[in-house]
């Protein structure tokens, strides 16, 4: 029987495995290296060698295109911790500290010599049309409030995914200011790996499928990935109320606002991806049949989800390169 590569992605466990170990890597890097910069006194070089090692083990083994967002996140960190200590004249970071970060960067480097790093267009796209691009990356940011499914099945406009986007990078924007004025030092520098990671992640699927508009941007597929920005903010948000004696009525108000319709998205999209989960199944004899005859038209390119020469020149390299049974 032939077989779409596609397909088999989605069909195939190993495939979801791999996407889950992904993000089960980045948080538990993330989490372990904000323990890591948050301990006083000389630092453990074990330790050191320890986060480097799986630092250069994530990228260039597992992260793959998703490392340039992975080492943005954690150099973030790093910027956000140089500012306040040179805004508060407080003590610096030792050198050991930036041991971790300095392999990340000679990973990704060796991992973009290496010639796998994914979209050449990406970075041409995102210099070449950046206000585009940080457009698109507010609807990216919204997705997982109201993904594409979503909102074509209940037939809301896009602008839903850009108001909920916009909504969330305003409180993002809000918790780290907080955070910043309090003192980074006064609570964990966990949630914001995860709000820098959600933004990057945001940024660099606009540069890569931009050109297909805000539906591009707000797949599914990116839903894993992009979710981490709300996690961390809501995060951060609850730890600045906790950590604030007597908070205001209207900071909590706020809060249990934004915590209720992130919520009440993710019901929404996981109700809305349970109700189509069968009709996917049974459009993937489709697409095999689509990429074995070629792509012959705009109809079948369309049920690729790709422009005609894409998805031509994609069924090529398949048949060329043997990647799936074609024949």
């Amino acid at each position: 029987r032939r077989r779409c590569p596609r397909a088999q992605r989605r069909r195939d466990p190993r495939r979801r495995r791999h996407g889950h170990l992904k993000n089960l890597s980045f948080v538990a890097y993330f989490f372990w290296h904000a323990r890591f910069l948050a301990l006083q006194g000389e630092s453990d070089w074990r330790v050191t060698a320890g986060l480097s090692f799986l630092g250069a083990f994530i990228v260039l083994l597992i992260g793959m295109g998703w490392s340039y967002a992975f080492v943005g996140a954690v150099l973030g960190v790093y910027a956000l911790l140089f500012v306040s200590s040179a805004a508060r004249r407080g003590g610096k970071l030792q050198g050991i500290k930036y041991v971790p970060a300095a392999v990340l960067v000679v990973a990704l480097a060796v991992y973009m010599s290496a010639g796998v790093s994914g979209d050449d267009g990406a970075a041409s796209n995102l210099l070449g049309s950046l206000p585009r691009t940080l457009d698109l990356s507010v609807y990216a940011l919204g997705s997982p409030w109201a993904g594409v499914e979503a909102t074509n099945a209940r037939q809301w406009p896009l602008s839903t995914a850009y108001v909920a986007g916009l909504v969330g990078l305003l409180a993002a924007a809000w918790v780290i200011w907080r955070k910043f004025r309090r003192g980074l030092s006064n609570g964990s520098l966990f949630p914001l790996y995860l709000i820098g990671y959600g933004l990057l992640t945001a940024l660099s699927v606009a540069a890569a499928r931009g050109g297909d508009g805000p539906a591009g941007v707000i797949a599914s597929r990116y839903y894993m990935d992009l979710t981490l920005f709300g996690i961390g903010t809501l995060w951060a948000w609850g730890e600045e109320i906790v950590n604030t004696e007597n908070p205001p009525k209207a900071d909590l108000a706020a809060f249990a606002c934004f915590f209720m319709a992130i919520g009440l998205g993710q019901l929404v999209a996981y109700r809305t991806e349970w109700n189509i989960t069968p009709y996917r199944a049974a459009i993937f004899p489709m697409m095999n049949e689509a990429i074995a005859k070629g792509v012959p038209d705009e109809e079948a390119a369309d049920l690729l989800q790709a422009p005609l020469a894409h998805a031509r020149a994609g069924a090529q390299v398949l048949r060329e390169e043997h990647l799936a049974n074609l024949a």
